[in-house]
């Protein structure tokens, strides 16, 4: 996967998805592509492939899509993916590059967040899961970003403590989340 096959399906998201079909396939690719399959057979998201979707609009694509088809009959395993692709970077939220990525999108997304277009779809109960983890997604990228400004350590992707170059241990399958403990 290169940066710029990441950002052509974002831009395609944001300015050529014109129904419910063309952004269910757009979100499911989309996930697809922050993940590496490479490693074992596992799927893992990849902290550069999912800070640069991040940085093309992920975000900004995901909350489009929920507006427009958040209430749609039938939707359930495109929530059901938006909620995988959320998931996805909660997964390397404290890595480098994606909290960054984050970090510099956060107060757009907390706005979008507060809309009352967003407020309405928080009676169907899948939609709700999406905008709550989105909400958790930019809160986490705020405790890494008040945190590493005391330190240029890392954070724990469990705990959120920081960790010295001598604490850090990364996870065995994607080499990327850093965790305090082997038990995490």
């Amino acid at each position: 996967m290169d940066k710029t096959t990441i950002e052509e399906m974002i831009d395609l998201g944001m300015n050529y998805t014109f129904g419910y079909e063309q952004a269910n396939w757009v979100t499911k690719t989309a996930s697809e592509m922050t993940h590496d399959f490479e490693k074992e057979g596992k799927c893992c998201p990849k902290d550069r492939f999912v800070a640069t979707a991040v940085e093309a609009g992920l975000l900004d694509m995901l909350l489009k899509f929920l507006l427009a088809y958040g209430d749609y009959p039938n939707n359930m395993e495109f929530l059901v993916v938006m909620s995988f692709n959320i998931q996805a970077l909660i997964g390397v939220a404290f890595s480098k590059h994606t909290s960054k990525a984050i970090r510099a999108v956060r107060s757009k997304v907390l706005a979008a967040l507060q809309s009352p277009q967003i407020k309405r779809l928080n009676n169907n109960g899948a939609c709700k899961m999406v905008v709550e983890n989105l909400r958790s997604l930019v809160s986490m990228s705020s405790k890494s970003d008040s945190r590493s400004e005391h330190s240029g350590d890392s954070l724990c992707n469990h705990c959120s403590k920081n960790l010295s170059k001598d604490e850090e241990r990364y996870c065995s399958k994607c080499k990327t989340a850093v965790y305090c403990s082997r038990e995490w």
